[in-house]
């Protein structure tokens, strides 16, 4: 009898704790999938990489720019959530458009950056790359770890694509490359 008493106690503990551990892992699991996390691919743009010029004092840099207007609600209001908590770059690429028989030798470096301010008095670099292989007419850029949810949330934000040309290689004037890639966003 005491055995069995013994034993219905050794239950209930047993069972009061699954309930107990049961109700906070929910809770816990409920926290960890409140959140939404999507990737958004980034509409390529193609440019000639000699659009424009901006010199320093230590180079002489290419650059293109772009205005971006990214609608913020749409994407909240498609994945039925109310706040965007973190976006980010995931990927982002650099290739040639044409001629496709072009390799991106004749950069010697490139970068991107986003900036609220069409003169990029203030501008962010997001992602980079050097030293490009004589063979590759595409490469995958060394991302920075910066959220631009800040640049996402603004009406209009801009980006600057800036190649550095190897001064010893010349290209053709129809040059096109292209920067596309996909933005990783976090939303509650």
């Amino acid at each position: 009898m005491i055995m069995r008493g013994i034993r219905n106690i050794f239950r209930s503990i047993v069972l009061f704790a699954l309930v107990a551990f049961s109700f906070t892992s929910c809770e816990e699991m409920a926290q960890d999938v409140s959140g939404v996390t999507v990737k958004v691919p980034i509409d390529r743009i193609v440019f000639n990489p000699q659009n424009n010029r901006v010199s320093s004092d230590f180079s002489e840099e290419n650059y293109y720019q772009k205005e971006i207007d990214f609608d913020v609600d749409s994407l909240l209001d498609a994945n039925g959530v109310n706040y965007l908590q973190k976006a980010e770059l995931a990927n982002l690429f650099l290739g040639v458009v044409r001629p496709e028989n072009l390799s991106l030798s004749f950069l010697s470096s490139a970068r991107v950056s986003v900036s609220k301010f069409e003169d990029f008095r203030q501008e962010t670099i997001v992602a980079e790359s050097e030293n490009f292989n004589v063979s590759e007419n595409e490469v995958e850029f060394m991302i920075h770890d910066v959220d631009v949810r800040s640049y996402l949330k603004s009406d209009v934000f801009y980006i600057r694509i800036y190649c550095d040309m190897n001064h010893s290689t010349q290209i053709e004037e129809a040059t096109k490359l292209y920067v596309d890639g996909t933005l990783k966003v976090k939303m509650e």
